[in-house]
C-alpha cells in the first residue's frame, strides 16, 4: 500500500467519522427538543387520567420514541398541620 492509498483511506475514515458525528447530534438535538417533551406530556397524562397528579419519572425504549412504558405517578406533597384550626 501506498502513500497516496492510504491518505486516501483516512481520508475517507474522516469524513465518515464527521457524517456520524453531525448526524447523531442533530438526532439528538431533535429528541431532547422534540420527542422528550411530547412522551413527558404522554407520562403527565396517563397519571391524570389514573388520578394521581402528576408523573414522577418515567422511560422510553428507543430513540424518537414518544410513548412512555414505564411511569412512575405521584401524588404532591401536602403539608397540612392538623392541630392548626382556627
Amino acid at each position: 500500500m501506498d502513500y497516496d492509498t492510504s491518505m486516501r483511506m483516512m481520508l475517507v475514515f474522516w469524513v465518515l467519522l464527521i457524517i456520524t458525528i453531525v448526524i447523531t447530534l442533530i438526532g439528538s438535538f431533535i429528541d431532547y427538543g422534540y420527542k422528550m417533551p411530547i412522551a413527558a406530556e404522554n407520562a403527565n397524562n396517563y397519571c391524570k387520567t389514573n388520578g394521581f397528579d402528576h408523573h414522577e419519572s418515567y422511560q422510553r425504549i428507543g430513540f424518537f420514541s414518544t410513548d412512555p412504558i414505564a411511569i412512575k405517578c405521584k401524588y404532591a406533597e401536602q403539608n397540612l398541620n392538623v392541630n392548626d384550626r382556627r
